[in-house]
């Protein structure tokens, strides 16, 4: 059977997109060319593709472009690689299909149902597959430009999906003549001025003030996991020298990351009471990672110089296959430290909205995020963690093992990141500007952009009206 060379066109047109998308990521992580990636992609289905059956190839064409440099860094091995390749290619061809689909009715409510197939499909794809959360999002990477994404605390990560996708197919319909120009090009214009005007009054927005933090951060080997089995061992020869570092810098808050200690019973009495110890001769107040052996449970400590003691965070989010043990209730844990509400989770947590959001409409304006990562994840979990503080509009101090430990205000900026695989173990201290805490998206979360993107999609989905007879 003769392919129409329209076909293949669009086939290549997919590819091309597709490798757009890959060199959007890690390694190279060019964020910026997602704002024109699906550009190709769009065209060919709007113009070129012939037939449904095409129409999801070029989005598994997409998926499988974008997908194999991006799970070849990840290191999954072959199972659960392929398995994760198959059902992103899924992922894509189903988009596809609405989009070829939904190419013959209205031009502009094409472009917006675009955008707003995109947002469900997402949506679906962290809710029903909850693997990593919003880390499975494409847009994570736009982290790294922070300047351009201040609206997500209005609309979260689901807003970037829908003003990419959705700017992209209005760039289309104005090339290709599609729909009326002037409506294309307005709504084309609302759409990025009305992000812009958010960025730049966030980001223009003063801060209220500052408080010094500071987190440690290693890689464990084989030769220095044992360590951890004994906790009196961890706060002499880690906790120790980097707290009294940090005091002497004039930091408030010493983060140590996930599961620094494993202990129960007696040992984790006497660890708990040396930390209370340290805490109150450097007046530095202490958040450290703990296994808590006798409870099956991963905990964040605190100390305080005041000699208070302070609930544990149990954590709520585990990694499914990986993380077997008992997951925490989501009962966070708040504090003031110099008057400065502070809160905090661990890890995976933060790939999850429901505790970031908690503590934006509790207006926390600092968590601290002890981390335990893996070399092969260490830069996806990053790009995902600072969106959180964008989102719900507070500061974080991420302490990370095997990964990466950064200190970051409520806008994303970065003060100051250390990678212990290649800078060694070590303590990094900065100041942090600080914002009122919260945000819309605390209180209302992705009900907006799903509601937005549903309408989009109706309109879509109702059939054109044909002029009355004469």
């Amino acid at each position: 059977m003769r392919v129409p060379p329209a076909n293949w066109t669009h086939l290549a047109l997919s590819l091309l997109s597709g490798l757009l998308m890959a060199l959007s990521d890690h390694p190279l992580h060019l964020a910026w060319l997602q704002a024109v990636a699906f550009l190709p992609w769009l065209l060919g289905m709007a113009r070129l593709c012939r037939g449904l059956a095409v129409a999801a190839l070029g989005g598994a064409v997409l998926g499988a472009a974008y997908l194999i440099p991006v799970l070849w860094q990840l290191e999954f091995g072959w199972l659960i690689g392929a398995a994760f390749f198959g059902y992103g290619m899924a992922f894509w061809a189903l988009l596809s299909l609405w989009i070829f689909w939904a190419r013959q009715r209205n031009a502009l409510l094409w472009a917006l149902s675009c955008g707003g197939a995109a947002v469900l499909a997402e949506w679906l794809n962290r809710t029903l597959v909850p693997v990593w959360g919003t880390a499975q999002n494409f847009v994570r990477v736009w982290s790294d430009w922070p300047g351009a994404v201040q609206f997500v605390a209005l609309t979260g990560m689901l807003g970037v999906v829908f003003l990419l996708l959705s700017t992209q197919a209005l760039a289309v319909n104005l090339w290709l003549r599609r729909g009326r120009p002037l409506v294309q090009a307005a709504a084309l214009g609302a759409l990025l001025l009305s992000a812009a005007a958010y960025n730049l009054a966030a980001w223009r927005t003063p801060p209220v003030g500052r408080l010094t933090v500071a987190v440690m951060g290693w890689d464990d080997s084989p030769d220095t996991r044992p360590d951890r089995q004994d906790p009196l061992k961890v706060l002499r020869q880690r906790i120790l020298p980097y707290a009294t570092q940090a005091a002497a810098d004039g930091a408030a808050l010493v983060v140590a990351p996930e599961t620094s200690v494993f202990a129960d019973g007696p040992r984790k009495a006497a660890f708990l009471g040396g930390l209370d110890l340290l805490a109150g001769s450097t007046g530095i107040a202490l958040a450290v990672g703990l296994f808590d052996r006798e409870n099956n449970d991963n905990r964040l400590v605190w100390a305080l110089p005041s000699g208070e003691r302070i609930a544990e965070y149990r954590k709520t989010h585990l990694i499914p296959m990986i993380e077997t043990y008992l997951p925490g209730d989501g009962q966070r844990v708040t504090l003031r430290i110099q008057d400065v509400p502070v809160g905090g989770m661990i890890c995976q947590d933060d790939n999850f909205t429901d505790l970031s959001r908690a503590f934006g409409r509790d207006g926390v304006q600092l968590v601290a995020v002890p981390t335990n990562d893996w070399h092969a994840v260490k830069r996806f979990h990053l790009d995902n963690s600072i969106f959180r503080a964008i989102e719900s509009r507070y500061a974080i101090a991420r302490a990370a093992s095997n990964g990466i430990s950064v200190i970051a205000d409520s806008r994303g900026r970065v003060v100051g990141r250390m990678d212990p695989e290649f800078e060694g173990a070590g303590l990094l201290v900065g100041g942090v500007a600080l914002y009122p805490g919260g945000s819309p998206y605390s209180h209302l979360g992705d009900l907006p952009v799903l509601l937005i993107s549903g309408l989009a999609l109706a309109g879509a989905a109702l059939p054109r009206r044909r002029p009355a007879p004469r």
